[in-house]
């Protein structure tokens, strides 16, 4: 004979023991349904609790398992917003990695990136390594493309002649979703390809070194 304890947790989650005579000398059989959790996550969840159940056999155990339950699931629907979370910010958060073929008004081409950075909310910075400068922006979608466009569209430099013009060399070499992985504007310089690799790499955008400057720097 058995007797069969449910517990629910808010609309969805249900625990079930199903209790037989020789409890608490035996484990009970226990199963959560959710509509929520994956079959996988909740074999999980089920087999942590017995795990646990039988270290209080001989116990009274029933309420021991279902705080050890709730425990359990809020780690569950942290983790899951946690995801939510990551994954909106990658939706809304956008990136474009430029290279910016030359710059002979260095100080008002830089004061003009910087000034436009603090305008349109945007993170990153111009990274200069050798002969490559390379401007790498971070914000949301909107406000990436609005900086792109002002980058093009502005006198922000001179021409060989000392004339004032615009930015018309550069290259957009990437654009897309990412993590925002700087916390401010900058100007970098730095002496060697090494450097740069592992100043990205810190900035979680190794990918980016390999995939997107590699190639063109190895051209040259």
């Amino acid at each position: 004979q058995s007797h069969v304890l449910k517990f629910t947790f808010g609309e969805d989650v249900c625990l079930i023991f199903k209790i037989h005579d020789r409890y608490p000398q035996a484990v009970p059989h226990i199963s959560v349904t959710s509509r929520k959790l994956s079959n996988a996550q909740k074999n999980k969840i089920e087999s942590d609790l017995k795990i646990f159940a039988e270290g209080l056999i001989g116990t009274y155990m029933i309420m021991d398992l279902v705080t050890k339950f709730q425990e359990i699931y809020e780690s569950y629907q942290e983790q899951c917003l946690l995801s939510e979370q990551i994954l909106s910010q990658s939706e809304d958060s956008y990136m474009a990695v430029i290279l910016i073929d030359h710059i002979r008004q260095r100080n008002k081409y830089l004061k003009a990136l910087s000034l436009w950075a603090f305008d349109f909310n945007i993170l990153g910075g111009v990274i200069f390594c050798h002969k490559w400068i390379f401007l790498i922006i971070q914000g949301t979608r909107k406000n990436v493309k609005k900086y792109i466009i002002q980058h093009r569209s502005s006198s922000i430099d001179v021409d060989s002649s000392g004339r004032s013009c615009k930015e018309k060399m550069s290259t957009i070499l990437y654009e897309g979703n990412c993590l925002i992985s700087f916390t401010l504007f900058s100007v970098e310089e730095l002496s060697t390809l090494k450097d740069l690799e592992e100043y990205l790499r810190n900035k979680n955008l190794e990918s980016i070194f390999q995939d997107i400057i590699k190639p063109v720097v190895s051209k040259n």
